[in-house]
């Protein structure tokens, strides 16, 4: 593994799942969301493309098409017509788009204005994770992604890691492979979890600790107030019912909720940050 960057300035799934997203956050290599986490074309190159195209067509409303409801998450599906792209964790349930518009378009805006900046800089991880009932992705396409992206952001360093399936060989038993600049493969058997959204039963946990046992971080590239945001709602998620074991939990986590918003927001109109 001589050669081969630990360290990065921002790290990022280019596909081909959810999981490789949830990975990134499980190893603490991702704090905040960004276009391609939750959705996909099902083709890295055709992501690659997306991003070169500064994902022009993201924000018309009339290019979106209503597919029906994302199984499992309380999301409806969405497929972008000029992007070719399938979006089913972004906009509500049962919401028609045209209510629902102007808070997912502010979240896309947000999103990519955010990609493009952090892109424009330092050392950028682009991570794969190949579903397993998918072909091999070839190495010339892993070399054209990495190119592609590399087109759109000339100032930045892009790693390009792709993690493939392959039954019965652990991660410590994996051997790293570099079959272009700035290219890396690692295969070894990560499937048979609980997929999120049927994303192709990929065991995130799995990927999460290869992340870990290859010794890559990603610098905290947060602004102040991204970081109490995130805290924000990392604290909140604590509260929600499936972390209660029964519903006296749940009424108890809320109320201590409802508790600590009521003295910060007092101590914040005292001119105290927190």
């Amino acid at each position: 593994m001589n050669g081969f960057p630990r360290t990065y300035d921002f790290a990022f799934s280019i596909g081909n799942a959810c999981a490789c997203t949830q990975a990134l956050r499980k190893a603490g290599m991702q704090y905040l969301s960004f276009p391609l986490d939750w959705a996909g074309t099902g083709s890295i190159l055709r992501n690659a493309a997306l991003i070169d195209q500064d994902f022009a067509g993201l924000l018309e409303k009339s290019a979106y098409d209503f597919v029906g409801p994302t199984p499992g998450v309380p999301y409806d599906g969405y497929r972008n017509r000029q992007l070719d792209m399938h979006f089913g964790h972004d906009f509500p349930k049962g919401i028609p788009i045209d209510e629902s518009w102007a808070r997912v378009s502010e979240k896309f805006r947000r999103r990519l204005e955010r990609f493009n900046s952090l892109m424009s800089r330092g050392r950028i991880l682009a991570l794969c994770v190949e579903l397993p009932s998918d072909p091999r992705i070839r190495n010339e396409e892993l070399t054209r992604t990495r190119e592609r992206m590399q087109h759109r952001f000339p100032a930045a360093e892009i790693v390009l890691l792709d993690f493939a399936p392959a039954a019965m060989t652990e991660f410590s038993a994996a051997e790293l492979e570099n079959p272009a600049e700035g290219v890396y493969r690692l295969a070894f058997e990560y499937g048979t979890g609980a997929g999120l959204c049927a994303c192709g039963d990929i065991d995130a946990k799995a990927v999460a600790s290869a992340l870990t046992g290859l010794g890559l971080s990603v610098n905290d590239y947060r602004t102040h107030e991204e970081k109490r945001r995130y805290a924000e709602v990392r604290r909140q998620k604590n509260y929600e019912l499936y972390r209660a074991g029964n519903a006296w939990e749940y009424f108890r986590n809320r109320l201590y909720y409802k508790l600590y918003k009521h003295f910060r927001n007092r101590i914040e109109r005292l001119g105290i940050s927190v």
